[in-house]
């Protein structure tokens, strides 16, 4: 461990990162969060959060430092418009849906759900990867 703390793979601002470009490559105005936001203010919305970062089978070494996690993304898609609301989420499911397959995850469910507020179509999405530590700061990603 390093100064005592535990070194966890954790590589959500990659991820971020990456899917916030694809979708502001298209969709300049899109508003992007890293958490889920109930009640988004501007539209298009996506929202992308690792929702799940545990240790991966017996693979934690004597320094108890993770060489492999499973991880769960949570992807949340809203638009708005009058017109082509359901067509303009899924063109945006489809960028992120790219660049996480991209890095290798699984989509375990891609789907539209029920929103509160009926004006506003939404989308979620999960996928899961697990990912390998290989030396310092280098990652491979497992379907």
């Amino acid at each position: 461990s390093k100064g005592g703390i535990l070194a966890m793979i954790d590589i959500e601002n990659i991820v971020f990162t990456a899917v916030s470009n694809a979708v502001k490559a298209e969709y300049p105005k899109a508003a992007i969060y890293g958490d889920y936001v109930e009640a988004p203010a501007d539209f298009p919305c996506v929202c992308i959060s690792e929702d799940d970062n545990y240790s991966y089978g017996l693979t934690q070494d004597n320094a108890l430092e993770d060489n492999n996690v499973g991880v769960m993304y949570s992807v949340n898609i809203f638009t708005s418009n009058q017109v082509g609301k359901k067509t303009e989420a899924k063109k945006i499911a489809k960028i992120v849906d790219s660049v996480l397959l991209g890095f290798k995850m699984s989509r375990t469910a891609l789907l539209p759900v029920p929103n509160a507020d009926t004006t506003i179509y939404r989308i979620t999405g999960r996928y899961t990867a697990v990912i390998g530590r290989y030396g310092d700061g280098n990652y491979q990603m497992y379907r």
